[in-house]
């Protein structure tokens, strides 16, 4: 392809692959006679992009000279065909295109879509659909009957969606071999009819013994299906094509608007086409949210006429003049003006077809521009440490080096939790959907432990991949990881007033950050992760999406994991073999393990909580104290319990803004519960005064309503507070959970209140002998009520301070 020498070369500087040879992508929306508003938009480009070559002294370019791999369905299926395979100029091609509309919809074959017998029939002639096709193809020199593939070369690929009529999938029918995908082999005249068969319009085409309609509902909008055929050409051992996108220009038919979307068909085919419509927006949208970087950047675009096309029908040949006066006036627009002009200014840089070898081009010229601005660094200060992180920025279109931002040291107490972090690394690194994965478990259960074993086993054995790390536990803490990721990656803002937050998250969508893990750790409030009447934006608006990136949260509830999608992954208690090494790991004495069943009592005790392991054997280090005095106090008075359970204890492994005491690490939770659902905190209260096994549902303080029951408890499940006997109504709270809530209810509610109303209902639920019969939970209120009086004037905080 003839083109001027770049500034870049004149310098004599390397040429960036991307912006000389990097893929030129094409898509063709459907839409019945409105694709000449497709031709007409793709017109304007071309007859720009020629203007400034002939200035240039270039010779002019068709479209296939250009595009390197150009994908439609229906209309822009056949619009495909002849500007790609049989290498049309937009001109030749509008022309053939108006002549071929008007030969095929000037008359209809039938006025009715429906046979007596309820079958589809269709409404125009599909031999003159052929004909007409065959009519094209041969004023180009071609015979009908040539294959659509016939293994020559050719610069410009050229793709068409069609469906199998008997079992309903998109077929991809290619000018080119693509040996891991099955083939369909048609003629150039079979291609151009299946995909534009439109149901109700013609009949079904054969090719083969399958038959087949056009690809409309489905991918009328194949943008999609244009990125996965790029990449299974020129990537397919990665599946990403972004990095070798220079240009991807998408291009609609028009809002069709609701009459021209019915176009006299009967109901039933009024919805079908509505789906049509539906899905052709849909995908435009989901498309642009990911690409969205390549959106910004001006290397993705999507041009379709927004107005003044609501009234034309899909076979109203007649409005050709209209069409063409809706889009010019689509064009004169002065934001479509710009984003042309952008299109035009990219392109124009192309200088060759993309060669398959291009994903090694540009790993080449990657890792001979990073080595150059390193060796020129070197030179300039020497003896100084250079962070190849940093040359990511210099220039925001370059790629970086893996680095990372990983807040805490390695645990080197961790034991055991092989199933889980093997799980974790296959969602998260094989798994298709594994993009997010949320670990979820109980406050204490060492979901951050897990996360940074993954951490660091990405950062040693994913050297492709850079790691960050973030606390989603406040606004607070979520800035300042991100202002931490941003010196790492000496990211600079768009200008003064745009948020820290904004461009880290900018920065690691764009092509350039690389592959990345993202961990957001203590993801547990709702509104810090999705905003709140009072904070509009949450750390959610913040997170980057891209392909080559991922993000594994942890958090406490369930609710938040459904909701910010991907996969789940459940992290339980240790087993009591784990439990037993963690505790070995963390004792300094490790002499007073001596006894085998003081150790399992202790643990058993603990519930094999890793929480309450390490807290234990901070409490016995600092004490000096043995297992069987530690058991003492854990079976002594309520105020003993209390008081061991609430102390706080250094742990330079877990974040220093996390409460470290078992008992009051869930208090955060107990508040956020009060104020997000308070028939869930009353739950809690009243649960508090009774045995924490074994709770039926028919024991529980009534709710106004059932489905407040069902929420109610809902949340106290995805908190993992409650849990669930099998597929019944009767539940089991951790026992150390229900230590928590007791001291939650006590520092929050007035003297004596909870156990009262307590004693109240369980008094109505078991009336005369049937409290007699039920007597535990009543006894169980009655040494609640001793408790508090024992610990009266007590309560303010017994583990406010450290271990003493």
């Amino acid at each position: 392809m003839e083109q001027a020498v770049p500034s870049d070369r004149a310098m004599g500087a390397s040429p960036d692959p991307v912006d000389h040879t990097g893929l030129c992508l094409l898509s063709l929306d459907g839409g019945g006679v409105r694709g000449l508003s497709s031709l007409h938009i793709l017109k304007s480009l071309m007859s720009q992009l020629n203007r400034q070559r002939e200035e240039n002294g270039a010779a002019p370019l068709k479209p296939c000279q250009l595009f390197d791999l150009i994908g439609g369905t229906s209309t822009g299926g056949l619009i495909a065909i002849m500007l790609g395979r049989l290498e049309m100029d937009v001109d030749e091609c509008i022309n053939a295109y108006n002549r071929l509309i008007k030969a095929v919809f000037k008359e209809k074959a039938h006025r009715i879509p429906f046979r007596f017998s309820g079958r589809i029939q269709s409404q125009f002639d599909s031999a003159k659909l052929k004909a007409a096709i065959e009519e094209v193809i041969t004023s180009r020199g071609y015979s009908p009957t040539e294959p659509f593939n016939d293994r020559k070369p050719r610069g410009c690929k050229v793709f068409v969606c069609t469906v199998t009529k008997d079992l309903y999938g998109i077929t991809h029918l290619r000018s080119y071999d693509l040996p891991q995908k099955p083939s369909v082999p048609a003629t150039i005249s079979e291609a151009a009819l299946a995909t534009a068969a439109a149901t109700g319009f013609f009949v079904p085409v054969s090719i083969g013994a399958r038959q087949f309609v056009d690809g409309a509902l489905g991918v009328n909008n194949p943008v999609e299906e244009v990125e996965a055929e790029a990449s299974d050409i020129w990537c397919a051992d990665t599946g990403d094509v972004k990095p070798l996108v220079k240009c991807f220009v998408s291009i609609g038919t028009g809002n069709p608007g609701k009459k021209a979307v019915e176009d006299k068909l009967l109901k039933f085919l009024s919805k079908t086409l509505v789906q049509i419509t539906t899905e052709t927006e849909e995908t435009a949208k989901r498309f642009v949210a990911r690409w969205r970087q390549h959106y910004d950047h001006g290397r993705y675009f999507r041009l379709n006429v927004e107005q003044g096309l609501q009234d034309v029908g899909l076979a109203e040949y007649k409005e050709q003049g209209r069409i063409e006066t809706a889009t010019h006036h689509y064009l004169d627009d002065q934001q479509q003006i710009f984003r042309v002009g952008k299109i035009v200014g990219n392109l124009e840089l192309k200088q060759r077809s993309a060669e398959v070898s291009l994903v090694r081009e540009i790993q080449e010229y990657n890792i001979d521009r990073i080595r150059n601005e390193l060796s020129m660094e070197t030179a300039l200060y020497p003896g100084q440490m250079i962070d190849p992180c940093s040359h990511s920025h210099s220039d925001p279109d370059r790629a970086i080096l893996p680095c990372h931002y990983i807040p805490l040291p390695r645990n080197e107490r961790f034991v055991g939790r092989e199933k889980v972090v093997a799980a974790l690394r296959q969602q998260l690194f094989t798994s298709e959907a594994g993009r997010k994965v949320s670990l979820v478990g109980l406050g204490g259960v060492g979901k951050t432990q897990v996360a940074f074993q993954i951490a660091y086993w990405t950062k040693e054995h994913k050297t492709d991949h850079s790691v960050f790390w973030v606390s989603a536990m406040s606004d607070a803490s979520f800035e300042q990881g991100y202002t931490e990721i941003s010196k790492k990656l000496a990211i600079r803002k768009k200008s003064d007033d745009e948020d820290l937050r904004e461009s880290v998250r900018r920065s690691l969508e764009s092509v350039e950050s690389g592959k990345w893990l993202l961990v957001v750790d203590n993801a547990d409030d709702m509104e810090v992760l999705f905003g709140s009447s009072e904070n509009r934006n949450g750390v959610s608006d913040y997170l980057p999406e891209r392909d080559d990136g991922l993000i594994l949260f942890t958090t406490r509830s369930m609710e938040v994991a459904l909701n910010v999608g991907g996969e789940i992954a459940d992290l339980p208690e240790m087993s009591p073999d784990e439990a037993k090494g963690l505790l070995e790991k963390s004792l300094i004495q490790n002499h007073i393990l001596s006894d085998s069943e003081e150790v399992s009592a202790l643990l058993q005790e603990l519930t094999y909580l890793p929480l309450a392991i390490t807290q234990a054997a901070a409490y016995m280090n600092r004490n000096q104290v043995s297992i069987a005095r530690y058991l003492e106090l854990l079976h002594g008075t309520e105020q003993d319990l209390v008081g061991l359970m609430s102390r706080e204890f250094r742990d330079p492994t877990r974040d220093q803004q996390s409460r470290h005491a078992v008992a009051t690490t869930w208090l955060v939770s107990f508040n956020q519960i009060q104020k997000s659902d308070p028939d869930a905190a009353n739950l809690l209260s009243f649960i508090s005064c009774i045995e924490p096994k074994s709770i039926p549902k028919s024991l529980l303080p009534p709710l106004p309503t059932d489905e407040a029951m069902v929420h109610a408890i809902g949340t106290l499940n995805v908190y993992s507070f409650l849990v669930r006997r099998g597929d019944g109504d009767t539940f089991d709270m951790h026992s150390l959970v229900h230590l928590a809530t007791r001291i939650w209810v006590a520092r929050n509610g007035p003297d004596g209140r909870a156990e009262a109303e307590a004693i109240q209902h369980v008094s109505q639920v078991f009336p005369s002998d049937e409290w007699k019969q039920n007597s535990g939970h009543k006894q169980e209120i009655q040494a609640r009520r001793q408790g508090r009086a024992m610990l009266a004037g007590g309560w303010s905080d017994p583990g406010s301070g450290e271990v003493p």
